[in-house]
């Protein structure tokens, strides 16, 4: 089991380095740029990525997720940031201002000190059954981390796809 968990991470690592190189790249106007007829940008489609592998792996099991509670409804499924609020020219999360830059800063600073813990977790608990299990919205039920971990490879290679393809248009 140990090898097709390191395969899994070795995978998981190759999608997570492509997406960084897509997204460390760009400046503020192109991370919140919401090209035509799309709904969505690639801040947000970055941290969607952050927010729901932290559901998928922690949540699930019955752990906090560690993903910024304040920031959790940007990025939560369902959400998307035309509807997002501003106040001179910042967003409001919770009766707070945050800069697009803090924001940006925020998630890639959680995104870097918390991609090994989730290995670390994993590696730990890939056997550990949830409590309940998770039926995902394409039907895949998840039952362990390592499910998860399947899951969440799938689920960033989509928004992999849609990084690309932003990148063109931004």
């Amino acid at each position: 089991m140990k090898k097709e968990l390191e395969i899994q991470f070795t995978l998981w690592k190759i999608i997570r380095e492509q997406i960084l190189n897509i997204v460390q790249n760009k400046s503020i106007e192109q991370l919140f740029k919401i090209p035509e007829p799309f709904s969505n940008n690639i801040i947000w489609i970055f941290g969607h990525i952050v927010r729901t592998r932290n559901f998928l792996i922690l949540k699930l099991a019955g752990n906090p997720s560690l993903f910024p509670k304040e920031l959790d409804p940007l990025f939560a499924k369902g959400s998307c940031p035309k509807e997002w609020k501003y106040q001179d020219d910042k967003i409001v999360i919770e009766n707070q201002l945050l800069s697009k830059q803090e924001l940006v800063d925020k998630i890639f600073i959680f995104e870097k000190t918390n991609f090994e813990d989730l290995i670390r977790y994993i590696n730990d608990n890939y056997d550990k059954s949830y409590l309940e299990p998770y039926k995902t919205s394409t039907g895949y039920v998840i039952q362990n981390s390592l499910n998860a971990l399947q899951y969440n490879i799938i689920h960033e290679s989509i928004h992999l796809g849609q990084l690309q393809l932003y990148n063109k248009l931004v």
